[in-house]
């Protein structure tokens, strides 16, 4: 973009840009401008990072959003997120949440959820909503309760 139009977009622009990729499935040029926007010292920002792992989970390519779909891909992914200078935010959290809860994976939804507040991200409403109904969904009613 930057080569293209002479001219460094501010983070608004990219995040709108980042977002209308997402949303028709360029998934490749979405990232692509993550990575320029890190280039050309962007603020990268949790909006930026949470829309990019909803659009891999949304295209079935969880994999791709957590590397290999466990709590320590999630924990790198959220610790590159304050590495870029951006804290991750509880949106951030859920989504990941989410994603393990509807996988089956309720011990790392559950060790996830028992971080947060170590990373300091106070869970919400809806964080305890996502693991309440993930682990009751899974049969995992003693710890559900």
């Amino acid at each position: 973009m930057v080569r293209v139009f002479a001219s460094k977009p501010d983070r608004f622009v990219y995040a709108s840009l980042i977002k209308g990729s997402c949303e028709v499935g360029g998934l490749k040029r979405a990232v692509e401008l993550k990575q320029e926007m890190i280039r050309y010292k962007g603020e990268l920002d949790s909006a930026i990072y949470t829309t990019l792992i909803s659009a891999f989970f949304m295209a079935g390519r969880k994999l791709e959003a957590l590397k290999v779909g466990d709590l320590e891909s999630a924990s790198r992914i959220l610790d590159e997120m304050v590495e870029s200078g951006c804290k991750s935010d509880v949106v951030s959290y859920n989504i990941i949440l989410n994603v393990f809860c509807r996988e089956g994976k309720v011990k790392e939804a559950t060790e996830l959820f028992e971080d947060m507040p170590r990373r300091g991200c106070v869970p919400d409403v809806v964080s305890y909503r996502i693991l309440f109904d993930g682990l009751s969904n899974h049969m995992q009613f003693e710890e559900a309760s």
